[in-house]
């Protein structure tokens, strides 16, 4: 008499199944929640692609950092 195994694996279909079904949505939520993310938090569009400069005072001609002013008048 022959040995059926191949019946394990056939009781098994349904829980592959699923178990597949389940990686490839897991799979594909991530991708898909990954490529929202970065489109709403792109920072090199709008206001942002502008490069931020210190904020300056200018005092005789020479522009110093605000920090710097408010050091010098707190010394004074």
């Amino acid at each position: 008499m022959k040995s059926r195994n191949l019946t394990a694996v056939g009781a098994l279909h349904p829980i592959l199944f699923f178990a597949t079904v389940y990686i490839v949505a897991l799979f594909l939520s991530v991708f898909i929640c990954t490529a929202i993310f970065k489109t709403i938090n792109d920072r090199s569009t709008g206001e942002y692609a502008k490069p931020a400069e210190p904020a300056t005072v200018s005092v005789s001609g020479v522009k110093l950092p605000t920090a710097t002013m408010s050091a010098v008048v707190s010394l004074r």
